[in-house]
């Protein structure tokens, strides 16, 4: 489950939102989404561009969009937004 990120309902069943492809979209996701507004937010460890990892985020209906693309010599974050 490292490769996706899922919306847990009250009856604990689970729903995909978004399969990483470990490319442009990113891979690894880390943490969990904070919800704002409906749409969630978090970032992947790798992938991306530079596959140094990306901010992204993703709606209840699974569109993901990324934010920002981390380039090779920035500092990436490993504990999520």
């Amino acid at each position: 489950m490292r490769h996706r990120r899922a919306d847990v309902t009250t009856s604990d069943a689970e729903n995909v939102l978004h399969s990483f492809t470990d490319g442009a979209d990113g891979s690894e996701p880390l943490a969990s989404l904070p919800n704002v507004n409906g749409t969630g937010y978090g970032t992947t460890e790798t992938g991306g561009a530079s596959n140094v990892g990306t901010v992204f985020k993703v709606t209840k209906s699974g569109k993901e969009s990324i934010l920002y693309s981390f380039a090779g010599g920035t500092v990436r974050t490993l504990l999520g937004v």
